[in-house]
């Protein structure tokens, strides 16, 4: 038993100022979280009291309540169910307790409030007087489906020269377009228009078919269906009293501890959602009202939104399509009311960042909303969320009132299916503005030993769930269930919370999530952060308002040299048998797989003397070659002779900035290896550029889709600036062909070629890349093009699939080294 708290004034004076912001940083920046707490009064009028502590545990009755059991899809409470469905669930139940699993998550096979309520009853009754404790998971949501643009000029392109006037394409859900053509030389609108969709057919027709120099962008209009995506802009108001309605009509008992995912989807709006644009008319009402707020009048919207052609009113504003999207596109955006398109300053515009804004913030009310109003007129018990990505709309950032907790939805078991999800979304509980109860839910058990499940809901343990529950309930489940039981019996885990070492996610900083030790995780955080560059395949960054600086290595343990700061030594606060020597103006230590945490140094004057001093040596060793080629190598000579200068005065930066910039002339000059970056493609219609483990950058250009390419077949663009007359060898660092998608590559548009590992050799350095060679090209000094084209979905899930981290056209011979470049 514990003594109940009252939350503090000064938290509820924080926690409305804070409700008030846009999107509010979450009060646990400063340290002060509001205490979650609710009386639940149940059918009887028993009262029950309930608060969740810091350590994301839900309190019932004074006691911890921290369930282990699973997810119960009553038949019964299915349309259409008859007696046979009841008895069919009872006899499930029994065996499910007679297994020793009391806590369960009721479901039905449809949303919620399309059941019969007296079918619902029913169950309920008997969970209550058999001693089951249960939470509903609704699964529901309004019924006006979503509908919106796809803006995403990189995906839905087709590059000329093509032959067809009457291009014709099957996309599901959309139903109608906006396309542009632009003429690429000279950025030009050549020809703009609307498709004809009929027939389940998406056909745009083209005055003139395209020329080598232009390029079509199509902006697609999709709806939904029902079910799969709704608007909650425009139907909230609908789903809320269909929802006070239908829970009007039933009873509660003692067992009731929770209600989960209110809406079946919420708008986080993720993968190929990313830019996507909602244009129902709730959508421009809300959004008109975030504008008027935030620059009340048209004239700051057209200063914000860096307009060249201004808009009359703010309504205007909320009817636009912006042309472009991640840097692709056009600077233009168009009202299909009125058919006009306005010039942008895409250099200064808000128009993105506002609408992002306001799509993510309001979604993030709808949450809250509907909790509140399930804890008003329902039952007054926790209201909880699933999630399986880290995303900002599930860090909570109000105290008074929205939902209550998290629950984490992994697939499979074992150490990384399970960090993978279950870190982050422990991270969004912690960063939440109010005390966050988190629970977990691990879908794919059934046919697992009981050891897996266990061991798996232990890992969900030292991430720091209070609540555990299996996708089904077979036999060897509930075995593995009460198992796990058993390890919860010592007291104090209610209190426990693991050890967290955070990196920022709004910059790359190469950190992914990771198990360090037993109870101390790797795991991303909302708090803004610097890098800076240390050295190929070391990483450096830093956190606002931390007086620290993390270093790690992704190419094995090394040993480092660094300046003594003006403070002295820094101390180590990470990992534990880690260790710095000082001496002579410097000090070392050696960086491995995990963060090296150190207090007392700027992230700005943290730099190996090694990185240095390995560029300077090429520098030393290239010279004389550069020489022996008829070169002028006098000012390779001194900056090799200043370079070392600096490096006897501990300026490491310094002095491996002088060495790279000469090596690079000396580079340019000798028709050395090109070495181009995936994330740096030229034009690509892949999914993204994204953060990969143990990449070049951390980041890679990652193909990863189960849909058909739009336009035109899945294709990224690499310009090689040839140097020389040469036959030119031409490696990839890339996901290996067995893994991969059927690829192949052309250089020059001459020939496609099957993208293989020459001799079947591949070099892998990171989890899912390798370097191979796929095969050579002559080419003359000047630009060329190599397009990478997926030919195929992969055998082994029907995706497309592939990533690519970094490409070599080398005429010198290259032996590759992971994310180590050559000279």
């Amino acid at each position: 038993m514990r003594k109940q708290h009252t939350a503090l004034l000064t938290t509820l004076v924080i926690a409305a100022i804070m409700s008030a912001a846009a999107f509010p940083i979450p009060s646990a920046a400063y340290g002060i979280k509001y205490k979650t707490s609710g009386t639940y009064v149940d059918s009887a009028g028993g009262q029950h009291v309930w608060d969740i502590n810091e350590a994301h545990t839900l309190f019932w009755d004074n006691d911890p309540y921290i369930p282990v059991g699973g997810i119960f899809t009553s038949r019964y409470i299915s349309p259409g169910a008859t007696d046979a469905d009841y008895q069919a669930d009872v006899s499930s139940l029994d065996a499910i307790k007679s297994g020793g699993i009391t806590d369960i998550i009721l479901k039905a096979n449809c949303p919620i409030t399309s059941v019969d309520p007296a079918a619902l009853q029913k169950i309920i009754d008997y969970l209550d007087s058999n001693g089951f404790h249960y939470g509903i998971e609704m699964d529901d949501g309004p019924n006006a489906p979503l509908s919106g643009y796809l803006i995403s000029p990189n995906r839905y392109r087709l590059e000329g020269p093509d032959s067809r006037r009457s291009i014709v394409c099957s996309w599901p859900d959309v139903d109608s377009a906006i396309y542009l053509v632009i003429n690429r030389l000279d950025n030009t609108i050549v020809n703009r228009g609307g498709a004809v969709v009929a027939n389940g057919k998406v056909t745009i027709n083209l005055r003139e078919p395209l020329r080598a120099e232009q390029v079509l962008i199509v902006y697609p209009h999709k709806t939904f269906k029902q079910n799969a995506m709704y608007d909650l802009w425009g139907g909230f108001g609908e789903y809320r009293d269909r929802v006070i309605a239908f829970f009007g009509k039933v009873k509660f008992g003692p067992g009731l501890r929770f209600f989960l995912e209110p809406f079946t989807t919420k708008m986080d709006f993720t993968g190929d959602m990313v830019s996507f644009l909602p244009d129902s008319s709730g959508f421009r009402l809300g959004l008109e009202a975030y504008l008027t707020r935030k620059y009340q009048h048209e004239g700051g919207v057209n200063s914000g939104w860096g307009m060249n052609d201004n808009l009359n009113t703010i309504e205007d504003a909320t009817r636009l399509v912006p042309m472009w999207a991640s840097g692709r596109g056009m600077p233009y955006a168009y009202n299909p009311a009125s058919g006009l398109l306005y010039s942008i300053d895409v250099t200064t515009t808000g128009l993105w960042r506002d609408i992002v804004d306001y799509r993510d913030t309001s979604a993030q009310e709808y949450m809250n909303t509907i909790s509140d109003l399930i804890r008003k007129h329902c039952a007054n018990v926790p209201v909880i969320f699933k999630s399986d990505k880290f995303h900002r709309i599930y860090a909570n950032p109000y105290g008074i009132g929205s939902y209550d907790g998290l629950s984490a939805q992994v697939q499979g078991t074992g150490e990384k299916s399970v960090g993978e999800v279950i870190g982050p979304v422990y991270s969004l509980a912690e960063e939440s503005g109010k005390t966050t109860w988190y629970i977990a839910t691990s879908t794919q058990v059934t046919g697992s030993s009981e050891s897996a499940i266990s061991g798996t809901l232990d890992l969900f343990r030292e991430i720091g769930c209070k609540g555990f529950f299996a996708g089904s309930m077979d036999e060897g489940v509930i075995h593995g269930l009460t198992s796990f039981k058993e390890k919860l019996r010592p007291s104090g885990f209610a209190d426990f919370k693991p050890d967290v070492i955070g990196y920022p996610v709004s910059i790359t900083t190469g950190a992914y999530v990771k198990r360090l030790l037993p109870n101390t995780w790797w795991l991303p955080t909302l708090t803004t952060g610097k890098t800076s560059y240390i050295g190929d395949g070391l990483f450096a960054y830093t956190m606002a308002g931390e007086d620290r600086t993390y270093i790690w290595s992704s190419i094995g343990d090394k040993n480092v040299t660094i300046k003594i700061p003006p403070t002295g030594v820094p101390s180590v606060l990470f990992p534990p048998d880690a260790r710095v020597s000082g001496g002579r103006g410097t000090f070392t230590t050696t960086l491995k797989d995990v963060p090296t945490v150190l207090k007392g140094i700027d992230l700005s004057l943290v730099f190996p003397a090694e990185t240095a001093q390995a560029e300077i040596d090429i520098l030393a060793a290239l010279i004389p070659e550069a020489d022996r080629s008829g070169f002028s190598v006098q000012r390779p000579r001194d900056s090799l002779s200043r370079a070392k200068t600096l490096m006897k005065n501990k300026q490491y930066m310094q002095a491996y900035g002088m060495a790279q910039a000469s090596l690079g002339d000396l580079l340019v000059l000798m028709g050395a290896d090109i070495w181009l970056e995936g994330e740096l493609v030229r034009a690509e219609n892949f999914d993204n550029v994204m953060p990969i483990q143990g990449a070049s950058n951390a980041l890679a250009l990652v193909l990863d889709t189960y849909d058909d390419p739009p336009l035109a077949p899945y294709c990224a663009t690499f310009t090689i600036d040839a140097k020389t007359n040469s036959s030119y060898e031409l490696y990839i660092a890339a996901t290996p062909p067995s893994d991969a998608s059927p690829m192949s590559y052309t250089v020059d548009d001459i020939n496609w070629i099957p993208v293989t590992a020459v001799g079947s050799k591949v070099d892998n350095y990171a989890p899912g890349l390798g370097w191979y060679k796929i095969g050579a090209v002559n080419l003359f000094p000047g630009k060329h093009i190599l397009r990478l084209r997926a030919d195929s979905r992969r055998a082994s899930d029907s995706r497309y699939y592939f990533a690519i981290d970094a490409l070599v056209a080398t005429p010198r011979g290259f032996k590759p080294n992971g994310v180590i470049k050559p000279y």
